[in-house]
């Protein structure tokens, strides 16, 4: 699920909310690549303002999030995305609408996985570009809960495989930047492995977990 852009004109249209889920109990689910050897489930519940004169659009995500119970689940590329972005505004005095991203959330009992390729679990708020003033940023966080589960980072041939957990906020830019607040990431593991850091033939996947609030001339 994917939220709509809000219109464009003297003052971009808002675009907010919208939740988008993904849930599992007692499955065995396997992805089998298409003919251009994509295999990814996407939960987007990412928003964009549009853009305007005078005004940016506000783009609020909704919560986006994936539970898994007591399942098998393999072969696939995971995206679950909960950005929001402002709109721009393009006039002389113009001020960009607000980029606020929701909750993204990997949660896990009882379970494996096995995951391929780039793997991205963000609720990234970017701010819109406005002449006098930019819109400020803000997340909701980005959580990763596993339980009794084991997480394969997979080989695809020689393409590795890397997991990010993001919650990046970024102000818009202006004559005054917008400010930038985020609620960071959580990554908990209990009695629960993610295996394949270092894959068998010397390759680096990678686990990376961000949360930086970036505001040029706003507050941070």
């Amino acid at each position: 699920a994917r939220g709509g852009n809000g219109g464009t004109g003297g003052e971009g249209g808002n675009a907010t909310d919208g939740e988008a889920r993904f849930e599992a109990s007692n499955a065995n689910i396997t992805f089998t690549p298409n003919a251009q050897g994509e295999r990814t489930l996407f939960v987007d519940a990412s928003n964009q303002g549009g853009s305007g004169v005078a005004q940016g659009g506000n783009g609020e995500a909704g919560d986006a999030g994936v539970e898994i119970r007591g399942s098998a689940v393999s072969g696939l590329t995971l995206n679950v995305l909960a950005n929001g972005t402002g709109g721009e505004a393009s006039g002389a005095a113009g001020v960009g609408g607000d980029g606020i991203g929701g909750r993204a959330s990997l949660v896990t009992n009882p379970s494996t996985i096995e995951l391929f390729h780039d793997n991205l679990i963000t609720a990234n708020g970017l701010g819109g570009a406005g002449a006098a003033f930019g819109g400020a940023a803000g997340s909701n966080g980005a959580v990763v809960q596993l339980t009794d589960t084991t997480l394969d980072l997979a080989l695809d041939g020689f393409q590795t495989a890397d997991l990010e957990i993001r919650a990046d906020v970024v102000g818009g830019t202006g004559g005054q930047a917008g400010s930038a607040f985020t609620e960071g990431v959580l990554v908990e593991l209990f009695n629960s492995q993610i295996n394949g850091l270092i894959n068998q033939i010397g390759f680096r996947n990678s686990l990376i977990v961000s949360a930086n609030a970036t505001s040029t001339g706003g507050e941070a």
